[in-house]
């Protein structure tokens, strides 16, 4: 059950790096540049090239364009499901473990400012902006 108010954040890319001995002396495996998805105090949800398996412990920094502020949080992947698309993609459910107060702090007021009415406006206006968006089929 979920207990934390979920957004979404868009152009947010994270870094995932699974914990253990090869991570902590900095030759562990890093997934860079991975899509957030969404994001509350309570977890994210990824948009991976690579699976992870439900129950792994792993360190994310999460960084949202326009904002200075990065999420620095250690979480468990609680669900990993791919995702349609050549080259496949996984959606990873992470739950963050121990996010101590500064970081609670900071996913608040994302919270507060991606749900908001002035950054809805913004974001409309920019969508005019670019014009329609068309994929051609071939």
């Amino acid at each position: 059950m979920r207990t934390s108010l979920r957004f979404r954040v868009e152009e947010a890319m994270a870094d995932l790096s699974v914990k253990g001995l090869l991570t902590s002396i900095g030759l562990g495996r890093v997934q860079r540049q991975q899509a957030a998805l969404n994001l509350s105090s309570g977890g994210a949800l990824l948009a991976c090239s690579d699976p992870h398996e439900p129950g792994a412990l792993v360190h994310v920094h999460i960084e949202i364009p326009g904002t200075s502020d990065v999420i620095e949080a250690d979480g468990e992947v609680v669900r990993c499901a791919q995702g349609k698309g050549d080259p496949p993609r996984y959606l990873v459910g992470l739950k963050f473990v121990g996010l101590d107060g500064p970081q609670r702090g900071k996913i608040e007021a994302m919270r507060r400012w991606f749900t908001s009415p002035e950054y809805r406006l913004r974001r409309s206006s920019r969508r005019r902006d670019k014009g329609p968006s068309f994929e051609l089929m071939g």
